[in-house]
């Protein structure tokens, strides 16, 4: 609609003619879009652009039906229906059904044991030859060995294939200053593939259950169901400073005679 004069002279408002053209619904809109004072509108979808979104619409709700029905059935159940269900949703079934049975095989470490330096061989060097084996060494009295224990106790429940041990720091532990203490250790393979000391090695004062989770699952240890690092959502730890690397190494029993 614009302003044009009638035979008086007069302006009056009048409809604009079509500009079939341009993108505008009138010459006015047609010549405010090209200025870029007005965005130029959508582009109308043809039929073919809509039965084919309902169609996309239509086969993801097919497939997550199929999911949903058969979710917790067996391998066996599983290939009595294969005609049935989505080639996809089958695959993906079947593998969450293999990964089940394997974890259902391996050994179960609900809780973190207790050792002493003279079982470091069996409670440490043989079972990380079948799988990964974190020893806390920590101080009593410490704040930061109770925060990193009680983080390992809710990811030993969460994690049962890892084997969690702890060890009471000692003067039979060489090459490891107490001021390091808690000390996080992991084992595969009979050797040790990281080693953590103190909090600051994770995030400080705000290292909780979640950040260990995500470090130790970057490590390979475990697959985590967290989505991001959850240090972004943290506060700045001031406490970041790097310790002295070192290796967990016994005395031999002979300084142990000698030492008692």
């Amino acid at each position: 609609m614009c302003a044009a004069p009638n035979e008086e002279g007069l302006y009056e408002y009048v409809e604009d003619e079509l500009d079939d053209e341009g993108p505008g619904v009138t010459q006015f809109h047609d010549l405010a879009i090209r200025s870029g004072l007005l965005p130029a509108p959508d582009k109308p979808r043809s039929e073919d652009d809509k039965m084919l979104e309902r169609l996309e619409q239509q086969d993801a709700h097919n497939r997550l039906g199929d999911y949903e029905k058969n979710k917790n059935k067996s391998l066996e159940e599983l290939s009595d229906e294969e005609d049935n269900i989505d080639e996809d949703i089958l695959r993906q079934l079947r593998k969450k059904r293999l990964e089940e049975m394997i974890a259902a095989t391996q050994p179960k470490h609900l809780q973190i044991s207790k050792i002493e330096p003279e079982e470091f061989e069996e409670q440490i060097k043989k079972p990380s030859r079948n799988g990964f084996v974190i020893m806390i060494v920590y101080r009593l009295g410490c704040s930061e060995s109770e925060r990193l224990i009680s983080i390992c106790n809710t990811l030993s429940t969460k994690f049962p294939a890892v084997k969690f041990v702890k060890m009471e720091y000692s003067s039979k532990i060489t090459n490891l200053p107490s001021s390091h203490c808690p000390v996080m250790l992991v084992y595969s393979k009979e050797q040790v593939i990281k080693q953590y000391s103190k909090l600051s090695s994770f995030a400080g004062a705000s290292t909780n259950s979640d950040v260990v989770e995500w470090d130790l699952a970057e490590l390979g240890l475990w697959t985590t169901d967290l989505s991001d690092n959850p240090r972004v959502d943290l506060p700045k730890s001031s406490s970041s400073m790097a310790t002295s690397a070192f290796k967990y190494r016994r005395k031999p029993d002979s300084d142990d005679s000698d030492s008692d």
